[in-house]
This record gives C-alpha cells, sequence and structure tokens, in this order.
C-alpha cells in the first residue's frame, strides 16, 4: 500500500497557544486551537460516544460555542492539571450529559443522543468512563499519523536527494517486516539489486535512512510546540504512551 499524507491531526498540547486563545477568544489564536482539536473531539463523539456525524457535528458546534468561546473558560485549563486534550474531552462529555438531561426534559430527545454507548444522566462522565483510556487511544493514533508523515517526507526527501534505493533498501528492512511480517533480506541480496558495493555499504544506507527518519519526526514534533524543552516533553510522553501499548495494557 502507498504511503499517503495524514488527513486528520490530535495535536499535542501548545500551551502558549491555550494561552494565546483564552486571552483573545475572537483572534487567530482561537482559530487556529480550534482547527487542530476539532478532529479528534469529533472522532471522540463518533467513534467512542457512537453519535452519528451529523448529530455529532451539531453537538460539537454547540460545545464550541456554550464552553469552549465562552469567558474565562480557558483560563481554567492549567498545564499542572494534565492534558489539555483531557481537559476539554472531559468538558465534552459532561456537555453531552447536560444536552442529554435538556432533551429529556422537554421529551424531544433524538433517539441516536438517548441511547449512544456509555450516556448515562446519573452523573458527568469522563474520558475514560466507557474505555481504558480514551485520551491515549487518541494519543496513539496521532502518533502513527506523525509517524506516517515522518514516513512520506523521508521517502520524498531521499527521492529529491537521488537515494530511492536509500528508500527501497529501507521499505525491504524495516518498513514491509513491520507492516507486513515479511522476514527482511540479508544485505547481500541488495548488493546486485540496488548496486551497493558491499553489504557493508548497504548497511551503512539504512543507518542513513533510520537517522533521517528519526530527526523529520523530531522536527514533526517540534511543528506543534513552541520550544525547545517543550520538545523534549512531548517526545518523552510519546514513547511512553507507544511503551504502555506495547507492554499490551489496551489489548
Amino acid at each position: 500500500m502507498p504511503l499517503e499524507a495524514p488527513k486528520q491531526k490530535w495535536p499535542t498540547t501548545r500551551w502558549s497557544l491555550v494561552r494565546r486563545a483564552a486571552d483573545d477568544l475572537d483572534g487567530p489564536a482561537m482559530q487556529e486551537l480550534l482547527r487542530h482539536y476539532r478532529p479528534g473531539l469529533r472522532l471522540h463523539l463518533i467513534a467512542i460516544r457512537s453519535i452519528p456525524a451529523q448529530d455529532a457535528d451539531d453537538l460539537l458546534q454547540g460545545f464550541m460555542l456554550n464552553k469552549v468561546l465562552q469567558a474565562n473558560w480557558l483560563h481554567q485549563a492549567q498545564r499542572s492539571r494534565g492534558r489539555f486534550r483531557t481537559y476539554l474531552l472531559t468538558a465534552l462529555d459532561r456537555y453531552l450529559v447536560s444536552e442529554l438531561r435538556k432533551a429529556k426534559a422537554s421529551k424531544r430527545a433524538p433517539k441516536s443522543i438517548i441511547h449512544f454507548d456509555g450516556m448515562d444522566e446519573q452523573g458527568p462522565l469522563t474520558p475514560e468512563s466507557t474505555r481504558p483510556d480514551v485520551a491515549a487511544l487518541l494519543d496513539l493514533a496521532w502518533i502513527r499519523e506523525r509517524i506516517e508523515e515522518a514516513l512520506v517526507r523521508t521517502r520524498d526527501a531521499c527521492r529529491n536527494a537521488g537515494r530511492e534505493v536509500y528508500w527501497r533498501l529501507f521499505e525491504d528492512r524495516v518498513i514491509n517486516p513491520i507492516l507486513h511480517g515479511v522476514p527482511p533480506r540479508p544485505y547481500a541480496a541488495f548488493v546486485a539489486e540496488l548496486g551497493f558495493k558491499s553489504p557493508m555499504q548497504a548497511s551503512n544506507a539504512l543507518t542513513t535512512v533510520k537517522r533521517m527518519l528519526a530527526r523529520t519526526f523530531r522536527e514533526i514534533i517540534a511543528e506543534h510546540v513552541q520550544a525547545e524543552d517543550d520538545v523534549e516533553q512531548e517526545l518523552d510522553e510519546l514513547w511512553q504512551i507507544l511503551a504502555t501499548f506495547g507492554n499490551g495494557n489496551y489489548g
């Protein structure tokens, strides 16, 4: 399957952007914040809460207008309290409970809202109430997209630099074994096939692509944060999330 550029983002927290948006609800920072987080919130409504897409769009619009765009609401989000995305998901679930109660009281609740998975008017929900850790699941999906984006950029960089054979070697030795379970061929097989002078040269070429990929992935993460220290923190958190899933804690 050819690599394609990812279309949806669940961004890492840019607290400077959150602060700027909180200080100017009608400004460009707020527009950027909504653009970054809306796809992830919509996914939560549809995939986690089982709400039809049209109802999800209406509910999300109401949440944005009645919560996110209200004065002082964003100021309550603090970095010391955890991830901003978890703050948003928790607030969105509580908004859904509130809307459900209003709809039931007026006897005009759509069935799609009354019966969607996990909603209970006995108390506010949290993102973790119907799945082990919804925020972490969304994080994992976002990480996978960033890895895919890094692969696309690295592939294009190899081609632009006239190193197409480097990428073909990387596909055979790394991508195909991971994605398709195909055993990697020995380096000697690429000497004649791809024109390397020796197995050692092929091995060095693979190391070059791996370093390009690591550097590109770091650059992509840096695009979503404001300072170098934030890059290191985000990378550490991403590896922790991947390690958690790798240990089988989420099936």
